[in-house]
Parts: C-alpha cells; structure tokens; sequence
C-alpha cells in the first residue's frame, strides 16, 4: 500500500556486491522496470502487480518531492550504474576528520546515555569521551571508524559490550 502511494525509501545496497555467477545486466533491468512502472496492488491475490495502464507513479520524476525514493549503493571501484535509465545523483561518502569521529562518539554516547535512562536500564553512565578515546588507541580500529559506516557497526558492537 505504501508504495503504491509513494511512500517508501527503496534501498539497493551493495550494488557491487551482486555475485558474479548472477547476470548483473538482469538485476539492472529490474530496476529499470522498478524506476519507469507503474505500480499497483492486486487485492484478490494480495500482492503488487506492475500495470502499465494505471497513472500511478512509482517515483514522480517531474516532482522529486513527491513519490518513492530510491538509494542504490555501490563501491566507487565499479561503474553499475551506467546502464540504469534515469539520473541518478553520484555521491561519494567521504572519510570522517577526526572533529567529526569525535563529534560522531560524543553524540552517540549521549543518545545511548539518553536511552538508558528513558527505559530505566541504567547502571553506569558512559563517560561521553570513553568511546572516541578507545577507537583512537587502537590505530587499526581508528583507521576503519573514519568510514561513517564503519563507525557505526564499531559504535554498536561497542555500546553491546560495555553496555
């Protein structure tokens, strides 16, 4: 129902990462068909079905405010997205200075901080600085953390187990 009313964030992630004994070139045609369709939903056999007749857009591309949104991701070192029929924005996710992982620690420790008090699971507050300091002992583990979605997994695989 969602995203027969554009509702939905679609997410292809890891574009690259698509085995290679599977036809890429068949993957990219399915998003294609996803980007440029019409969609709608068959109510007696409960599931979406593509209808080119219906004025139903997948993804409003005259209003990009209005519509479904798609993110498809892929490492730079490929270029999958030549063959995909429409503008897509390139971005490219830049390592994080170290004011910015020292930022990213501090707000992560107070949220989790924040959140362990609303659910009442408070032992010890986490000193806000403990992560940041962590990570940059260990210059391995800093090297991976500049990448914001490394950081992330690293934040959390710390937060489970000195929480």
């Amino acid at each position: 129902e969602s995203l027969v009313e554009g509702n939905i964030l679609v997410i292809f992630e890891g574009l690259d990462e698509v085995p290679i004994h599977v036809d890429r070139s068949d993957l990219i045609k399915e998003i294609n068909t996803l980007l440029e369709r019409g969609i709608d939903y068959d109510v007696m056999h409960d599931k979406l079905t593509y209808s080119v007749y219906e004025q139903k857009e997948i993804h409003n591309t005259r209003d990009p405010t209005i519509g479904n949104r798609f993110i498809i991701t892929s490492r730079i070192e490929g270029n999958y997205f030549e063959d995909i029929n429409f503008f897509i924005p390139r971005l490219t996710i830049e390592d994080m200075s170290n004011d910015a992982l020292k930022l990213f620690c501090s707000s992560y420790m107070k949220c989790i901080n924040e959140i362990s008090v609303k659910t009442r699971r408070v032992g010890k507050e986490s000193n806000i600085a403990q992560l940041y300091d962590e990570i940059t002992q260990n210059k391995d583990i800093f090297h991976l953390a500049i990448n914001p979605q490394l950081a992330s997994g690293i934040a959390a695989v710390y937060n489970q187990y000195e929480g």
